[in-house]
């Protein structure tokens, strides 16, 4: 009986520690498409902006991951070169994304 009591709460902990690092990886995994308009946004009242506008017609990436805060945000590699492949890139200018300003 006791050794059931053991392995249940070795399985427990573990499914926990699962739990919990299943929220550390990148979920912003989107790519640029060929066939539409690729339009790249800062934080997400623009993302939602420019996707509402360009409906269907546009591919529209948001660079700040959920729940990040602009201004602890640094961009990936891939963030760099999705921006600069992209026809479109909007941000807000007002010193909010410091790393984002355009020369």
């Amino acid at each position: 009986m006791k050794r059931w009591k053991v392995r249940a709460s070795i399985l427990l902990i573990l499914l926990i520690c699962t739990a919990m690092l299943t929220g550390c990886g990148s979920t912003n995994s989107a790519k640029l498409a060929k066939d539409k308009v690729n339009v790249i946004t800062t934080f997400y009242p623009i993302y939602e902006f420019a996707k509402e506008i360009g409906g269907e017609d546009v591919n529209v990436i948001n660079l700040l991951p959920a729940g990040v805060e602009p201004h602890d945000w640094t961009p990936r590699s891939q963030d760099i070169v999705n921006t600069s492949n992209a026809q479109l890139f909007l941000y807000n200018g007002a010193g909010l994304e410091a790393g984002c300003q355009v020369s």
